[in-house]
């Protein structure tokens, strides 16, 4: 059994205070083998942000994969925007925006997608999609492929394709083929568990798109915080998304979803 537990848009900076440390809790609780977070640590990429957010990711004692979002890009600093876009998270972080995560069981990569000129929306970099496809035509079918992004390569029917992350059609067509089992994502502060096919017509393997809403900011979009556990025991994957319960003071399970995992890629 491996267990991966999913976090996004944190905004430090615009969080809800109440909840972290039951947060914290509820994860140490939960003991996963890796932690991915798929951007937006801040709310204005300000140092102080970013240091909230560090000691935040220092309480869980867990593997992570952590890759920036747009917000952890300075908006309003234009020359910090354009000439040093990604300086504070490197400093405050990790310097690393490649991150990798593997074991026996699966290998988890990240993928950047923040961009100073394609700030909202992102763009992905074919040549780093390049790198990741042929690491993952090495693998046996049995290892779990998975790509973690801030912006989504896939979003609910109700999102317009305009929301979609910049050359999103091209990178997914090479990972595809690549056989990638799940794409995390974040962005949007709404939750997805679902089959990209369902959505973009990308034929022959049935990939998993998986979107947390954000975990700890108080900017909700009209979902409670919430994030997501994955739990793999081979071929099964088991799904949760756990919302945060304001009454309860506590993040409980809500959703459970499970696949099971075949040549063509995840069957529900």
């Amino acid at each position: 059994m491996r267990t991966i537990v999913h976090l996004s848009d944190l905004h430090f900076g615009r969080v809800y205070e109440p909840l972290l440390q039951p947060l914290i809790e509820v994860i140490k609780t939960i003991k996963p083998d890796v932690i991915a977070i798929s951007g937006d640590l801040t709310m204005r990429a300000k140092d102080d942000e970013f240091k909230k957010a560090k000691l935040f990711l220092d309480s869980l004692p867990f593997p992570q994969v952590i890759v920036p979002g747009n917000h952890d890009i300075p908006l309003y600093d234009i020359y910090s925007r354009f000439f040093s876009a990604l300086t504070r998270y490197r400093k405050n972080i990790s310097e690393d925006l490649a991150p990798v995560y593997k074991d026996e069981t699966m290998v988890m990569y990240g993928l950047n997608t923040a961009r100073s000129l394609a700030f909202k929306r992102g763009r992905v970099d074919l040549e780093q999609v390049g790198k990741i496809c042929a690491e993952f035509d090495k693998l046996p079918p049995e290892v779990l492929k998975i790509v973690v992004s801030h912006h989504p390569f896939d979003l609910p029917i109700t999102f317009s394709a305009s929301n979609l992350i910049r050359k999103h059609a091209k990178a997914m067509d090479m990972l595809i083929k690549a056989k990638t089992d799940i794409f995390l994502a974040g962005h949007t502060h709404t939750s997805l568990i679902a089959h990209i096919s369902d959505h973009c017509k990308v034929l022959g393997y049935s990939s998993l798109m998986i979107q947390a809403g954000t975990a700890t900011s108080i900017r909700t979009r009209g979902e409670h915080n919430t994030f997501n556990i994955l739990q793999l025991d081979f071929p099964v994957l088991q799904v949760n998304s756990y919302l945060w319960d304001e009454e309860k003071k506590v993040f409980l399970p809500q959703l459970v979803k499970k696949f099971t995992h075949t040549d063509n890629g995840w069957l529900a």
